[in-house]
């Protein structure tokens, strides 16, 4: 999981504008460009509104304006994932530092990028729609996790990975086992061993609470364990145990770097790496 950088090409209401433009005028509808001119001046006001606590990570705040039928409708009819706009986004969105696409959600760090989170639910807040600021690249399966609910006791359950810091400390553990030499399961958690502040924490838990991640973690393991197998294999005649150690260890400290600190695949791949059941299944080429 990786921070990700927020859209600031352009205003949020000028990105909004570019959109509006980009919908073809229909026979069947021909007064739909209309109808959203006469929404302009509001929803101006609450992009204005949301930049304001966006800016000051406080989206807790915001109240829905109420938008219903054929308003709600015009307004959702903006938003369609296929769409070239959409499309230009979430590749701005996802085109990191050095050039290269970022394809898996950062939400769990499994799954591919194929839709958008409105981090405000669309269906309450209809207004910010298509509001660059408010979506997310995610996955499907993450999205049906979250659903609309976002915020309990006017706190928010989500981490929002545009404005949220995350902690350099570890808070992702994983118990690995290896049964008969060659059946691997391993068990994640959290943990504030590491003193994360209060809130922060909660967050991150919450976030991985509703988003069903550990166990999703452990149900993929093998995207970990098997590409880590053969590099031991293929370097067991060449060098020694200890030296592959060494060189992976190093590679993770890397990845932490580059795809997050706690991320579960570089805390899956270290845990393995100290396994004695783990190096030995190897070593006896049960695995």
């Amino acid at each position: 999981m990786r921070e990700l950088k927020y859209y600031n090409a352009k205003s949020t209401i000028d990105y909004y504008d570019d959109v509006v433009k980009s919908k073809s005028v229909t026979k069947k509808d021909p007064d739909y460009h209309t109808r959203l001119g006469f929404l302009k001046g509001d929803i101006a006001k609450l992009f204005s509104t949301y930049e304001e606590k966006f800016l000051t990570n406080k989206l807790e705040e915001l109240v829905s304006f109420g938008y219903s039928g054929v308003q709600k409708t015009d307004l959702h009819k903006l938003y369609r994932y296929k769409s070239k706009a959409l499309q230009n986004l979430k590749t701005l969105l996802t085109t990191a530092g050095n050039n290269r696409i970022i394809s898996t959600c950062q939400n769990c760090t499994i799954s591919e990028i194929n839709s958008f989170d409105h981090y405000v639910p669309q269906e309450k807040y209809a207004e910010f729609v298509i509001n660059p600021h408010n979506l997310i690249p995610s996955c499907t399966i993450c999205n049906g996790f979250k659903s609309d609910e976002w915020i309990t006791d006017n706190k928010r359950q989500f981490l929002n990975l545009y404005l949220d810091s995350l902690p350099r400390h570890q808070y992702l553990f994983v118990t690995v086992k290896v049964e008969n030499f060659n059946m691997i399961t391993a068990k994640f958690q959290l943990s504030n061993k590491n003193k994360i502040a209060n809130d922060k924490y909660a967050l991150i838990y919450s976030h991985y609470d509703k988003l069903n991640l550990l166990e999703r973690f452990s149900e993929n393991i093998d995207m970990v364990v098997t590409p880590l197998v053969n590099t031991v294999k293929s370097y067991l005649s060449k060098l020694s145990f200890d030296d592959i150690k060494e060189s992976q260890m190093e590679k993770i400290e890397k990845d932490k770097i580059a795809f997050g600190f706690n991320n579960w695949k570089s805390i899956l791949e270290e845990s393995l790496l100290n396994s004695k059941e783990f190096i030995d299944s190897i070593i006896l080429n049960n695995i």
